[in-house]
């Protein structure tokens, strides 16, 4: 998910202000490390759409349509990160 929000965070963005319930910030303040707000909403809000698309799609066209949103990795970067995380 770091790379996926990575690359979402590099694209060009649109500032939008939303009004939520106490309860809902309250607890976005409690559950979200700090400066990350953004990134957390970023991914519910993808989240969500794609869940609302999926009555509408196949399960291969919803991996095409994240294949298309995610950035290639190659299989070597994906072993170095492993290897890292293990050290």
């Amino acid at each position: 998910m770091n790379l996926l929000m990575k690359w979402i965070m590099n694209t060009s963005v649109s500032r939008i202000t939303i009004s939520v319930p106490n309860y809902l910030a309250k607890r976005l303040n409690t559950q979200v490390q700090s400066g990350q707000l953004s990134k957390y909403i970023v991914a519910a809000i993808e989240k969500q759409l794609l869940l609302e698309d999926q009555p509408k799609m196949s399960l291969s066209q919803q991996l095409h349509l994240l294949r298309k949103k995610i950035p290639r990795v190659e299989a070597n970067a994906i072993d170095a990160a492993v290897q890292k995380g293990r050290k």
